[in-house]
C-alpha cells in the first residue's frame, strides 16, 4: 500500500519516511501499533507514493511480510 492509501484510511496515524530522533514515536505503517522510529524496520509492502522508499513497520508486521515473501520460516 502507498503512503498516500494508508493516510487516507488513518489520517490520525504519524508515518515518517526518515528522521535522526530515534525515540520518536510513530504508528506501524502496516497495522498502526504505536513503535519508536527506532523500533522499526523498512517495509517491503507499505511504500512512498513513489515507491522509492518502504514505509516504517513495527517488528511483528516484518516478521510477517519476511514470512509471506518465504524469507522466514
Amino acid at each position: 500500500m502507498k503512503l498516500s492509501e494508508i493516510m487516507e484510511l488513518h489520517p490520525d496515524w504519524n508515518i515518517v519516511v526518515s528522521t535522526t530522533d530515534m525515540d520518536l514515536e510513530l504508528n506501524c505503517a502496516s497495522c498502526g501499533q504505536k513503535v519508536s522510529f527506532g523500533d522499526t524496520y523498512t517495509s517491503f509492502e507499505q511504500t512512498t507514493d513513489n515507491g522509492f522508499f518502504g514505509l516504517p513497520v513495527c517488528p511483528d508486521c516484518y516478521n510477517k511480510e519476511l514470512k509471506r515473501k518465504g524469507l522466514s520460516h
